[in-house]
């Protein structure tokens, strides 16, 4: 559940929309300036409060203002977001901040950016510089030596730092490209339009309002922006659980205490028959509140539309039949070889991760047999714990401890590098906390490719992932954040 959150929260801080300092407008005519700083909007950023479900877990900042880059004059998008939860008894704070430099114009190409984390994930900082030929990327984590590498050019431009009030301003529809820079230092689509005029509540005031929706192909979790007649962004919703709420400074930085896990749990009448842990085995469940979109057909789950918007949903557990050799050849299935790449997180191509991941395959060339060691040697080597995440595989493999997130990077990223597809999954598992409560929880596990698709466990030492694992999302994206509060699961029948 980390990794959906602090990426949410960081959404919230990218596509709300941001402020401008006065400064340069003062000397320069109003129809001079770009497209993108004569919007209207405070002069001096935004503060927000970011809740969970009605629980405030942390807040954000933001700003779009004049500044340098290389000692060159330079259009500075700023996004700051905290978050701030307790996790299995563990209390976590993560704060992620990033800046990007435009050139000053419209159209202005994106020259450079920095990205620095703090806390609960790791410290570390990203410095990108950009030009036609590429992104020069430098790494930096405290003891470590700098890390350099060449990522493709970017088409970003200066106007997806305030997409929300420049759909607001013209009314037509904005397709943007922004560079992924938290993990495949990559281009991805996002599209803003405009949703249209409406009115908001607040304090017991009716406001005429104008609201905008993003889009971004990836994450596919849409974010709703809403301005006030002023210019400012009063809130920024993402689906009905999380929302960022326009405060001061002073009171979005005042957080309530939230059990994440006991917050986002989605409560069972009853316990799952322990019986249907082992494979072959199935579960039929009656789900409600999963929009056809949250659907994920795949070769373990399938849906069936029952009356009164409920939706049964089959899973099975089964031992793969097809076996292939690694390196599992990809060739031309795009599928295959997005789940071979190395990544700024799955860093499979990392002398540590290479080295221990042929200690374990040894000499064995079935994909399969190599897929189960790597499930055991991660289940069997990295302590179950909360609060000492690490978002990148090279830390898990170094630190040996973490949650779900951390075995399953490093499963990930141990499979890549012995040539097996391997990608991460985002849902629900079944389990019993501390209080006896039968309930399913927020959990990530791994898929493999050995000749067909098996999802795997390495947290909770499965080699075939049981039917209570319910596929929603993947990679820690955030699009399971906005079924948080809206699924409701029972079991119809279990069988072996």
């Amino acid at each position: 559940m980390k990794s959906h959150s602090s990426r949410a929260a960081l959404l919230v801080a990218a596509l709300a929309a941001f402020a401008a300092s006065p400064a340069l407008s003062k000397t320069l005519s109003k129809s001079s300036l770009p497209q993108v700083m004569q919007v209207a909007r405070p002069p001096d950023g935004e503060w927000f409060g970011v809740y969970v479900l009605g629980q405030k877990a942390g807040y954000s900042f933001t700003d779009v203002r004049w500044g340098t880059f290389q000692g060159r004059q330079a259009i500075v998008e700023v996004a700051t977001s905290v978050l701030k939860v307790t996790v299995g008894g563990t209390e976590a704070t993560r704060s992620i901040s990033e800046e990007r430099y435009f050139e000053p114009k419209d159209g202005g190409r994106l020259l450079g950016f920095k990205v620095e984390h703090k806390g609960d994930g790791g410290n570390e900082v990203l410095l990108g510089t950009c030009s036609d030929k590429g992104i020069d990327l430098v790494r930096k984590r405290p003891g470590r030596p700098d890390e350099k590498r060449v990522m493709p050019p970017t088409a970003e431009t200066v106007e997806n730092a305030d997409a929300p009030r420049l759909v607001a301003r013209s009314g037509k529809r904005f397709d943007g490209i922004v560079v992924d820079a938290e993990d495949t230092v990559e281009d991805k689509k996002t599209w803003t339009e405009l949703v249209g005029p409406g009115v908001f509540q607040a304090a017991g005031v009716s406001i005429p309002v104008i609201r905008t929706r993003t889009f971004d192909e990836k994450d596919k979790l849409p974010a709703e922006t809403v301005l006030g007649p002023d210019g400012r962004v009063l809130e920024v919703r993402f689906g009905e659980a999380m929302v960022a709420k326009a405060e001061p400074k002073a009171v979005a930085q005042k957080l309530d205490k939230v059990d994440l896990f006991g917050l986002t749990r989605v409560v069972l009448a009853g316990p799952v028959e322990r019986t249907v842990l082992e494979p072959p085995s199935e579960i039929r469940w009656l789900v409600t509140g999963l929009a056809k979109d949250a659907r994920k057909e795949s070769y373990r789950q399938s849906f069936a539309e029952l009356s009164g918007g409920e939706v049964r949903m089959t899973i099975q557990s089964r031992l793969p039949k097809a076996r292939a050799q690694r390196p599992v050849a990809s060739g031309s299935d795009s599928e295959l070889r997005e789940a071979l790449k190395a990544t700024m997180s799955v860093e499979s191509d990392a002398p540590s991760i290479v080295e221990t991941a042929k200690k374990i395959a040894g000499d064995e060339k079935d994909a399969w047999a190599v897929a189960r060691r790597v499930n055991l040697f991660v289940y069997s080597t990295v302590e179950k714990t909360y609060g000492a995440s690490a978002d990148r595989a090279t830390d898990v493999l170094s630190q040996r401890k973490g949650d779900c997130t951390e075995h399953s990077l490093l499963m990930t990223a141990l499979l890549r590098a012995a040539g097996i597809p391997a990608r991460r999954v985002d849902g629900l598992v079944y389990m019993e906390a501390s209080d006896g409560i039968p309930a399913l929880y927020w959990h990530e596990w791994v898929e493999a490719y050995v000749g067909e698709w098996v999802a795997m466990d390495p947290t909770l030492g499965q080699p075939v992932a049981d039917p209570t694992h319910i596929a929603l999302g993947g990679e820690g994206r955030s699009e399971t954040a906005g079924l948080i509060g809206q699924l409701h699961f029972r079991v119809e029948k279990s069988s072996q």
